[in-house]
């Protein structure tokens, strides 16, 4: 058997190519696949001739507790859209301002303001590098939005280069690194690499989702849209309506859709919305509806598509309202007592807390099992369980 068939075969075996993928002889004839299966191995993801277990992190492999104790608390640079440490792929539609829109956020970091009106951001270093505008074109567009803060802008990277980043961030030490766009980056600015198509065009993704995790930095990466990809009964989006190869969306922690909805309302500003489609921090569905202003560039969030949903700033109210139950209470609460509390509905109260234990704000107790699912007992990090502090019935 060849050696480009054996890769395949691995390739395959590891899941890399799509299930249906067929052995190509062009490719093969290019080297193609012992190039693809060399690239994963000296991938940070795995060390695959190391003997460990296929995706190993790590040379020896260490115990789900080991990898526990190292874990860093959920840290928001932008609450419920940015976490620090993480990959995320915005998508948007032609001409729904994505740009804008990210200037926006960059804007809001820097100078710690809220975002979109709600999300309220942590003041960091920003760097954005823009690779879709002129300088001219981006100058323009930033007196337009009326831009005053210091974040960093570089407009002369035609590709991306990891090694180059890793540079730059080990002299300026951002929090919040956005790139725009995947398809001039990571696609023209690379003509000799994989098709947007390919499974392989994704590979890099994978590698800088880890790289922000190493790096304890949030980086923000725009990429496109299909034409007509949402539903046109429910206007939603999902992860195949990203442009490109699916891989993309596979290896980023989140990927968020923003669009213009079809149907627009005299005498107001630019429809919007705002979706996650793939979470790890985000709950997949979130979507917000956001207005857009042709007079200034500006976004502001104005509500939720889905009426039983809650809005960025009630959550956060939420969840205000639990850590000050919690302070000095001497117990432990359960989802019944916090949806009492706040009279808000079951899913609400147990997300508010899920979100406030992943950020290391409270702590969770597996209560004794009286059969079906495990429940929970949630309480301020100060509280001590012991025969004199009874946990709740």
């Amino acid at each position: 058997m060849s050696i480009e068939k054996d890769a395949f075969d691995e390739l395959m075996d590891m899941e890399v190519l799509p299930p249906d993928s067929l052995y190509s002889p062009s490719k093969a004839g290019e080297n193609y696949y012992s190039k693809t299966l060399q690239k994963v191995r000296q991938s940070p993801r795995g060390h695959l001739s190391d003997g460990g277990c296929q995706g190993d992190v790590q040379k020896v492999p260490q115990s789900a507790q080991q990898l526990l104790k190292t874990r860093e608390a959920t840290d928001w640079i932008v609450d419920q859209f940015i976490p620090r440490g993480r990959l995320i792929l915005l998508a948007g539609a032609s001409g729904a301002g994505k740009s804008s829109l990210l200037y926006g956020l960059a804007e809001a970091v820097s100078t710690g303001s809220d975002f979109i009106g709600q999300l309220t951001s942590n003041k960091g270093k920003v760097c954005f590098i823009q690779s879709d505008e002129s300088p001219e074109n981006a100058a323009d567009k930033l007196k337009v939005m009326g831009v005053k803060s210091e974040f960093h802008l570089i407009t002369h990277w035609s590709s991306f280069n990891e090694d180059q980043l890793t540079v730059l961030q080990e002299q300026e030490h951002y929090d919040l690194i956005v790139l725009d766009s995947l398809t001039t980056l990571l696609g023209a600015g690379r003509p000799d690499g994989p098709s947007m198509n390919d499974a392989e065009f994704g590979f890099d993704l994978y590698t800088l989702n880890q790289w922000a995790a190493e790096h304890r930095v949030a980086v923000v990466l725009s990429a496109h849209l299909r034409k007509q990809s949402k539903d046109s009964t429910t206007n939603a989006i999902t992860l195949d309506s990203v442009f490109g190869a699916a891989s993309q969306g596979w290896a980023a922690s989140e990927v968020w859709g923003l669009w213009r909805l079809d149907q627009q309302q005299p005498g107001q500003g630019i429809q919007m919305r705002l979706q996650c489609v793939k979470g790890r921090t985000c709950a997949d569905g979130t979507a917000w509806n956001v207005e857009g202003s042709d007079e200034d560039f500006s976004f502001l969030l104005t509500g939720v598509a889905n009426e039983a949903d809650v809005t960025p700033k009630q959550r956060r109210q939420f969840a205000e309202q639990v850590l000050a139950l919690m302070a000095g209470s001497d117990r432990e609460w359960m989802v019944e007592d916090i949806q009492r509390e706040l009279g808000c509905a079951e899913r609400h109260a147990y997300r508010v807390l899920k979100g406030l234990y992943v950020e290391d704000k409270i702590t969770r107790q597996t209560l004794a099992s009286t059969g079906g699912r495990p429940r929970y007992a949630y309480a301020e990090r100060t509280f001590c369980t012991s025969p004199t502090h009874p946990r709740s019935n």
